[in-house]
């Protein structure tokens, strides 16, 4: 097996997180989303793309101040304008994974006033909703690069048929996503992906859950390893010249 240097617990490069749907609902609103953020009691992952030390930005956290926590019928549920927070929660009936969430976050939210109907279906339908942005949340999994290009997830452009299956449409990000696409330094860039990082977190198109963490043995051999926020980087590692000249 070889020698092993040291290890370390790293996050993985794959993020779960709750989407919500293109259409708006009950999610049309700002606060809306950061209300059912701030409901959920799984250890969150709040920033969105967390990368290299270089681009990652603070941990950020909302105050819930604007959040429309108000039952103003009495029924138990939170509401605005006589419209009951409640929505319906479209999982795959293959994914045991889905299902467990999807009882956590139901149990969590009823206690804050919010209403979740866990909707099983086969697959094959569940792909058809996702491709026809027909749902009101879905929880789904990342699994990406240390540096990833957040344009297929992010863009408007990829809204119809792309990976930006919630619809996330601003000018703004957008432009930041292409200046990101031609930046060639690296603060510069960071600079930018920062910036992006605040609006999707403000915007709440995501509800972001958790990162899995990875145990990483590392041989005697490399140097220059560096454990980020978003994991390993192999690309930066060197053998050292002790195993280099044997």
């Amino acid at each position: 097996m070889g020698e092993v240097g040291g290890t370390s617990v790293a996050p993985s490069a794959g993020k779960c997180a709750m989407t919500t749907g293109a259409g708006g609902g009950t999610f049309v609103d700002i606060p809306a989303g950061q209300a059912f953020e701030l409901a959920i009691e799984l250890q969150p992952l709040r920033v969105p793309f967390e990368l290299v030390s270089w681009i990652a930005s603070n941990r950020h956290t909302y105050s819930g101040e604007d959040a429309p926590r108000v039952d103003s019928d009495g029924d138990g549920l939170l509401d605005r304008g006589g419209i009951p927070f409640q929505f319906q929660f479209l999982i795959s009936s293959g994914s045991r994974f889905a299902e467990r969430l999807g009882d956590i976050l139901k149990e969590d939210l009823r206690k804050v006033g919010i209403a979740m109907e866990i909707r099983k279906v086969e697959w094959a339908l569940f792909t058809q909703y996702l491709d026809q942005r027909n749902f009101d949340a879905v929880v789904l999994g990342w699994s990406l690069g240390l540096e990833q290009d957040p344009y297929q997830l992010w863009h408007s452009s990829q809204d119809a048929r792309g990976s930006n299956i919630v619809g996330f449409s601003l000018p703004e990000a957008d432009r930041l996503i292409e200046e990101g696409r031609m930046e060639f330094d690296r603060e510069r860039r960071a600079g930018l992906y920062r910036h992006l990082h605040r609006i999707v977190h403000h915007e709440q198109p995501y509800t972001f859950l958790y990162t899995s963490p990875n145990l990483v043995a590392l041989h005697r051999r490399f140097e220059n390893v560096e454990v980020y926020p978003g994991g390993v980087d192999p690309l930066e590692w060197r053998v050292s010249k002790v195993y280099g000249d044997l």
